[in-house]
């Protein structure tokens, strides 16, 4: 399974990236990972959750799974995020914060 992440927007408009190969990671970070997909429910979701009107200063989430042989994208601005994605979206923000997925 391999994931792209990114963050942009914000205050300072400033882009959070993360490139994931499930099969580089620990199995236990990759259970995890897949799990949170799963609750999400990510490939049953919309390719675009957008609000009804644009706010300033907002983070948008694009996040790229491909799990072959199925590849979905999912764009959401944060003030419109499912509760049944924000674990995955908290876990990718995390992962790209550390840097070691670029």
């Amino acid at each position: 399974m391999r994931i792209e992440f990114v963050r942009s927007g914000g205050f300072a408009g400033i882009s959070l990236t993360a490139r994931v190969d499930s099969e580089k990671l620990a199995p236990d970070e990759s259970a995890t990972l897949e799990q949170k997909i799963n609750e999400a429910g990510f490939f049953d979701l919309p390719g675009q959750i957008k609000p009804a009107s644009p706010g300033a200063d907002m983070f948008e989430y694009s996040v790229t799974i491909s799990l072959p042989p199925r590849t979905h994208t999912v764009i959401v601005s944060e003030t419109v995020v499912p509760e049944r994605l924000r674990p995955l979206l908290d876990h990718l923000t995390n992962l790209a914060r550390t840097g070691k997925y670029r």
